[in-house]
């Protein structure tokens, strides 16, 4: 008996630079996305690791990268902030298969104040349709999610070490994974 496991890392509020694992009874198989996946200025990706394809896809717009605080992400090129997600805007991970998602990270999430936010900035990736895992920032090295748990990696602040990276572990099934912003007080 053999199943698939999926770790996506997603930095960048949100960048996706990821790992993806595949696991049998015996073995385990690593899939990494990296910033060098995504094509600066294309909204699509087709990349195949060990017999598995994703399709990478910006939606709304284009990838971009963006690097702030020490934190290279990925994100999408319009939009309030290029190289982020807001608005209507994703990025999009779809494997050929069904997989499980085991971590992520995000960047570039921020609580109230930060470069200007207006409230605790929160991300939602949809792990199958209308059901996802929300995590919130509660401050510079706090925040909370709805599933897993939830480690700082770079502070969420204006000073020059201000990544606002996260990972996000301990999770469930990705048949395909959207990452959405949500930026709404709660």
């Amino acid at each position: 008996m053999s199943f698939r496991r999926l770790m996506l890392s997603a930095a960048g509020a949100m960048m996706i630079a990821s790992t993806v694992a595949s696991t049998s009874a015996q073995a385990v198989t690593y899939y990494t996305f990296s910033t060098g996946d995504f094509t600066p200025g294309s909204n699509s990706v087709l990349t195949s690791q060990n017999g598995v394809n994703f399709t990478l896809t910006a939606q709304n717009g284009n990838f971009s990268l963006q690097t702030v605080g020490g934190v290279t992400g990925v994100g999408v090129a319009v939009g309030s902030v290029q190289g982020e997600i807001d608005g209507n805007e994703a990025i999009g991970v779809a494997p050929s298969i069904p997989l499980y998602l085991t971590s992520f990270t995000v960047a570039f999430l921020y609580p109230n104040g930060v470069y200007g936010d207006n409230g605790n900035e929160s991300a939602f990736i949809e792990t199958s349709p209308g059901n996802g895992i929300t995590l919130q920032t509660t401050g510079a090295t706090t925040a909370t999610v709805t599933s897993g748990s939830v480690v700082n990696l770079s502070p969420g602040n204006n000073g020059p070490a201000g990544g606002g990276e996260w990972l996000v572990s301990g999770l469930g099934v990705l048949t395909n994974g959207v990452f959405f912003p949500s930026w709404q007080l709660r």
